[in-house]
């Protein structure tokens, strides 16, 4: 473990109006979205749950969620750092950690990624920030979902952007990014324990890459 996890935001942060931003809202319907769409999961480990919009919506359609934090101010179910986990072997149907492995140094990355492949019976959906600077067209249409069996049409260029400012922020230790952490690097790690069967960014919000992944 390279870095002692410290809090990087202040009690109740995540109970703020101005933490649930219209885009983080984005996010959170394709988290649900994602677990919606897979099948045979019940049982739900959700990491980093936030102000548990997600977890909390996902008890109402009958799954049984999990919380995992180790920040005990935010209430979770239990309190531990992702990098030592106390789950047993295969606990859980899917595993969630969306936008909470960037809080985590790379080092540690790998290393998370076998425990997940470890405690989850099949899938691991995972979010996190890739940044970037886009320029982005969403368009909807009348009958657009009875000609072509989808909601709207998404256009959009990024161009890449350095950040050096993750000492200054006090929270991020990386991002996927061109030059340090690229999609490859962050990909290869996954597909040393996992098979990708999507990799996305949420309309409106490109700043969050989706992967869902299956355990092999």
């Amino acid at each position: 473990m390279s870095h002692e996890n410290k809090l990087q935001v202040k009690e109740g942060h995540y109970k703020k109006w101005k933490y649930t931003t219209f885009s983080r809202f984005i996010s959170f319907f394709y988290q649900i979205d994602s677990i919606a769409k897979l099948e045979g999961v019940h049982s739900i480990l959700e990491i980093g749950p936030g102000s548990k919009l997600v977890a909390d919506e996902l008890k109402k359609m009958g799954y049984s969620v999990t919380t995992c934090d180790f920040d005990a101010s935010v209430t979770p179910d239990v309190v531990a750092d992702v990098r030592t986990l106390p789950f047993k072997e295969g606990e859980f149907d899917c595993v969630m950690a969306c936008q909470v492995l960037e809080h985590i140094p790379f080092a540690d990355f790998e290393k998370i990624m076998d425990d997940f492949a470890k405690i989850t019976k099949k899938y691991v959906i995972i979010s996190l920030p890739n940044r970037s600077t886009t320029f982005e067209l969403v368009l909807r249409i009348p009958f657009i979902n009875t000609l072509f069996k989808r909601n709207f049409f998404d256009w959009s260029i990024q161009f890449p952007v350095k950040f050096v400012g993750f000492e200054e922020s006090g929270q991020h230790y990386w991002e996927i990014d061109f030059w340090t952490t690229s999609r490859k690097k962050v990909r290869t790690v996954f597909e040393r324990h996992f098979t990708v069967l999507k990799e996305f960014q949420p309309p409106m919000n490109k700043y969050h890459r989706f992967y869902v992944l299956e355990r092999k």
